[in-house]
């Protein structure tokens, strides 16, 4: 029988230091613990996700979640994947 766990941790903060040090913190303790098999943090953009034409955005956030495997997905200004009231066909 496989388990999987699937653990989600939300830093939300104005502009300040600190959220990718927790997030390091995070993986550094689950990895302590058995739960990720890396306890590497992989520091990721919003941008990083969105593609430039329409079907890109769907590779590039799937080959970022087979990279981030056994890690801890940290996705700075992960806000800026919403875009509320327009329609954006790439997010």
């Amino acid at each position: 029988m496989r388990w999987w766990l699937v653990s989600f941790l939300v830093c939300l903060s104005v502009c300040c230091p600190g959220k990718t040090e927790v997030g390091q913190l995070y993986a550094s303790i689950l990895c302590d613990l058995g739960l990720l098999s890396k306890g590497e943090v992989l520091l990721r953009k919003a941008s990083d996700f969105v593609g430039s034409v329409l079907g890109e955005s769907e590779k590039k956030t799937n080959a970022i979640l087979e990279q981030a495997k056994g890690c801890c997905l940290i996705i700075d200004e992960a806000y800026g994947l919403f875009s509320e009231g327009t329609v954006d066909p790439y997010r």
